[in-house]
């Protein structure tokens, strides 16, 4: 292909985020072409297909039936993932999906398996990987510098007002979502952690709806075990403000600590053999801090866009695959599950049972909200700005 071919892209979904995708898109990936657009709302259809100079279009078959398009931005509520990725993936439709891939492991192993035999992309917009800070994060862990893991910390406020889970019939229901801010604001560094650590083989979690009026969750806690014995602690909520998430990894050879800027301490001698060797009764090793080196990156939606449309256009190799985001998927339903059921839960996470309790979940809960106030605004927050560390980039 040639190298100044574009992507011809269309969005699917026009609500804050499908809205902001439209406007990365012009403005920050030359690598892709808005084609189309497509979403539930004539009105707003009309309206963004007139300011982008697009067809528009109210249903999905439509779209793909139009030939307008080479790959496809999804952009809905997480529950509508599955099934429109399914139908442009068998479309011969290359998918970008935003996170997370979906609400239940069972459906999103069947799209991991059904874009590989079908030889074409999905890829999920974790843009986070690329934060600077947790890219260097990720690669040091996975590098063996803090040697193997023996216990970990994630703590993620992000507060959010009432205002915001009434701003959509969706927001924060079973039905709409699948869950709170376990799988929704905390999808991220969820992400970010497996990339790290990988998987847990068990998780106690325990879930509450402690500020707001929603019917799940907006605080989640957890201990989670990896094999091998190393455990954790997971917090996030959306009833505390965001000011720094604290994020800490400890080795037997290393301690990584991110909080407004990342840190590396090497323990040398590694700690086992420190605490076999020492002949001192009182004698405490030195940790030395040593430069973290970041890589480029901004962490954007745009940086994922443009890494997604090199990947097919040109083979770069792909940063966000779908197959990469399954971990978050899991572990998060795991959450969930250990949360409700009120017991631990264990990895490889059962992808039927797990569909069975989200079913239960959903038909006990199939109110009407009492104060949908509809508004559709993009976050201002969805392209954090480079995090710092110790050492210059």
């Amino acid at each position: 292909m040639s190298a100044t071919e574009r992507l011809r892209t269309a969005v699917i979904g026009l609500g804050g985020m499908g809205a902001g995708h439209l406007a990365t898109i012009r403005d920050q990936v030359p690598e892709m072409e808005l084609t189309a657009l497509c979403g539930r709302d004539p009105g707003r259809v009309a309206e963004h297909a007139k300011r982008a100079g697009v067809p528009g279009f109210t249903s999905l078959p439509d779209l793909i039936a139009s030939h307008c398009c080479q790959a496809v931005v999804i952009a809905t509520p997480h529950p509508q993932h599955a099934a429109m990725a399914t139908a442009c993936l068998e479309a011969g439709l290359e998918v970008i999906v935003e996170k997370p891939l979906t609400e239940s492991i069972a459906t999103a192993r069947r799209l991991v398996a059904l874009a590989e035999s079908r030889g074409r992309t999905l890829a999920v917009i974790f843009n986070q990987r690329t934060t600077p800070a947790h890219a260097a994060l990720i690669r040091l862990v996975r590098d063996g510098a803090i040697g193997v893991v023996r216990r970990f910390t994630l703590i993620s406020p992000d507060i959010r007002t009432q205002a915001y889970y009434d701003s959509g019939a969706w927001r924060a229901t079973w039905r709409g979502e699948g869950g709170g801010v376990a799988i929704n604001q905390g999808s991220h560094l969820l992400d970010v952690l497996v990339q790290a650590i990988g998987l847990p083989e068990s998780v106690q979690a325990w879930t509450a709806a402690k500020g707001h009026a929603i019917e799940v969750e907006d605080v989640v806690e957890a201990r989670l075990v990896l094999p091998g014995g190393a455990s954790g602690f997971y917090h996030a909520s959306t009833v505390e403000p965001r000011i720094d998430p604290l994020f800490e990894i400890v080795g037997d050879r290393g301690r990584l600590a991110l909080r407004d800027t990342l840190r590396h301490w090497r323990f040398d001698p590694p700690t086992s053999q420190f605490i076999r060797d020492e002949p001192g009764m009182w004698t405490r090793p030195a940790p030395v801090e040593v430069p973290v080196e970041l890589p480029a990156g901004t962490g954007s939606h745009g940086e994922v866009f443009r890494n997604v449309a090199s990947h097919i256009l040109h083979g770069e190799p792909l940063r966000f695959s779908s197959s990469s985001a399954l971990g978050q998927v899991e572990l998060t339903c795991a959450l969930l599950m250990s949360g409700h059921l009120g017991r631990a839960v264990t990895l490889p996470l059962d992808g039927e049972a797990y569909a069975g309790f989200l079913t239960e979940r959903r038909d006990a809960n199939q109110g009407a909200k009492a104060n949908l106030r509809e508004q559709r605004v993009t976050d201002p927050g969805s392209a954090p700005s480079p995090a710092k560390a110790t050492a210059k980039t």
